[in-house]
């Protein structure tokens, strides 16, 4: 797809700019399918210039990943949509993960996702259930204290390097209970509302060219307001517990050492008790299992 940027414009802009304003429209249309928002809607959500929005929005409605209806509102085009299903059908994890997830979350009934490795971040890619603060899509950095639930099964190297972008009075507490996590086979989040918005602000500037020292910053204030992963001893009676992660290894994962490509989160974002913790970690164990048993067939 070809945009046409105004010269003045593209003298401001770095090089990335047309299209990075082509993924904030689709990823706009894609939070909620069925809004239809209209021009006026996509430049608020966006904060593009009218000029722009509308030379974006023409480019996508022209190569058909868009469509226009008679009241001037706009949705993904059904020939995009149907590219994606295509594009997701052929992912055997997602594949496996979809029915487990659609399953659980009708059991439990608390929100669930499926997040897989993509370098230095996590993204989530399926979700059964309304999140909140994700959709799939969302890329979470991997930066301390978050992912844990990947990083207790990484090598020594990655794990160090890991741990160095916490601040150092904290690296001794993370690096213990990465070792919990390990051997139990789960994680336990407790977050609370101030340390949600520190993390989506850490994972916004992981998504720009913000420099290093900034997002150290963002890093040191959410290791601040977070206590991190429960230990044992921790969980009896109720405790507040954000999301409850367990590893889905692929066969790749399984032939590879020290490595989680994938995991499976329960949501339960409330304080949750003892005995309550325990049948929900042992859904979610059961739920990997469940996927890894389908990625075999």
């Amino acid at each position: 797809m070809t945009l046409n940027v105004g010269a003045d414009d593209a003298d401001r802009q770095p090089v990335s700019a047309p299209t990075r304003r082509v993924v904030s429209v689709i990823d706009h249309l894609a939070d909620d399918v069925s809004a239809r928002p209209t021009l006026a809607d996509i430049i608020r959500a966006t904060d593009m210039t009218r000029a722009t929005a509308h030379a974006v929005l023409t480019q996508l409605c022209a190569d058909g990943w868009t469509v226009r209806d008679d009241a001037g509102r706009f949705s993904l085009a059904p020939r995009f949509l149907a590219r994606i299903r295509h594009a997701a059908g052929a992912q055997p994890l997602t594949s496996a993960a979809r029915p487990v997830l659609t399953d659980l979350h009708r059991r439990i009934g608390l929100p669930v996702f499926l997040s897989e490795r993509d370098g230095e971040f996590i993204q989530i890619t399926e979700i059964a259930g309304d999140i909140g603060w994700a959709t799939p899509g969302t890329r979470i950095p991997v930066t301390a204290p978050l992912c844990r639930e990947y990083i207790a099964w990484a090598g020594g190297r990655e794990q160090a390097e890991w741990l160095a972008t916490a601040p150092p009075p904290s690296r001794n507490r993370l690096a213990s209970l990465l070792a919990v996590i390990r051997e139990r086979g789960y994680s336990v989040e407790r977050l609370g509302p101030e340390a949600t918005e520190v993390m989506a602000t850490l994972r916004a500037v992981h998504l720009t060219d913000a420099s290093q020292p900034v997002r150290r910053r963002l890093a040191d204030l959410l290791m601040d307001l977070m206590n991190s992963d429960y230990r044992p001893e921790d969980l009896d009676g109720d405790v507040r517990a954000l999301s409850v992660a367990a590893p889905v290894r692929t066969e790749a994962d399984r032939t590879a050492q020290n490595r989680v490509s994938s995991s499976i989160v329960i949501c339960p974002g409330t304080r949750v008790g003892g005995s309550a913790l325990a049948a929900l970690v042992e859904e979610l164990q059961g739920a990997a299992a469940e996927i890894e048993r389908a990625l075999l067939r």
